[in-house]
C-alpha cells in the first residue's frame, strides 16, 4: 500500500481547517443566538433558559459552573438586573447566581456604567437597570461568505502556500494554470486568483508563464 503524496496530505489539512472555520463560523452564531434567547426568557426563578439546560445535563453532583463569554455574561447580568425591579441587585448575590467571581462582577460594572444606558448604581456594592435591557446586536452574517466560496483563514495559509509551491514544482518547467491548479486543490479558483497576485507575487521562485499560468522557477 502506497503512502500519500506531500500533496494529498497538504489538501487534506486544508480541507479540515476548512472544515473547522465553517464550523466556528456555525457555533459563533448559535452562541449569539443563545445569549439572546437568555436575555429574553426569564424564568419565575430567575434561571434562564441556557441555566436550565446547562442544570440538567450536569452529571449529578457537579457543582463546576460553564465559563460565559463576553456577550453571554452581558445578556445575563441585565436580565438579572431587569428581575430585580427597582431595588437592584447586590454584586455578591448576581456573583453567586451567575457562578461569577465578585471582583470580576465590579469590573464589569465600573465600564458598564459608561457604556450601556441604563445601568445605575442603587447603593454601596448595588446595581438596578434602568427601563428596558438594551436589545443584542444581530450576530455578523458570517455564513454569506460560503456562497462565494470558502476563504482560506489564518491557520490555513502556511498549508496553502506550501501546497501550491508543490503542485508547482509536480508540474515542472511548464508550470500549470491557476483553474487546474485550484481543481487539484479542491480549491475556489478565486481564491487563488487573489494568491498569486498578493502573496505568490513576493516569492521570487514563482514565475508567471501567461495569464493565468505559472511555474517554479529553479
Amino acid at each position: 500500500m502506497s503512502l500519500p503524496s506531500r500533496i494529498e496530505l497538504y489538501k487534506e489539512a486544508i480541507a479540515i481547517e476548512q472544515e473547522r472555520a465553517a464550523l466556528q463560523s456555525k457555533l459563533d452564531q448559535l452562541q449569539s443566538r443563545l445569549a439572546s434567547l437568555s436575555g429574553s426568557l426569564i424564568s419565575k426563578t430567575g434561571t434562564t433558559p441556557a441555566q436550565a439546560a446547562i442544570k440538567a445535563s450536569a452529571p449529578a453532583g457537579s457543582a463546576r459552573k460553564p465559563r460565559a463569554g463576553r456577550g453571554e455574561l452581558k445578556q445575563r447580568i441585565l436580565a438579572a438586573l431587569a428581575a430585580a425591579g427597582d431595588a437592584g441587585m447586590a454584586v455578591r448575590d448576581l456573583a453567586t447566581r451567575l457562578g461569577a467571581k465578585s471582583s470580576a462582577l465590579h469590573s464589569w460594572f465600573q465600564f458598564a456604567r459608561k457604556s450601556i444606558k441604563g445601568v445605575r448604581k442603587a447603593g454601596r456594592g448595588r446595581y438596578r437597570l434602568v427601563g428596558a435591557a438594551p436589545a443584542t446586536a444581530p450576530a455578523a452574517p458570517k455564513a454569506k461568505l460560503a456562497k462565494a466560496g470558502p476563504k482560506p483563514a489564518r491557520q490555513q495559509r502556511g498549508y496553502l502556500s506550501v501546497a501550491i509551491q508543490e503542485a508547482l514544482k509536480s508540474a515542472g518547467k511548464d508550470g500549470i494554470g491557476v483553474r487546474d491548479l485550484a481543481k487539484s486543490l479542491g480549491l475556489d479558483p478565486r481564491n487563488l486568483f487573489v494568491w498569486f497576485s498578493t502573496t505568490g507575487k513576493k516569492l521570487k521562485a514563482i514565475k508567471k508563464v501567461s495569464p493565468g499560468h505559472y511555474r517554479l522557477q529553479g
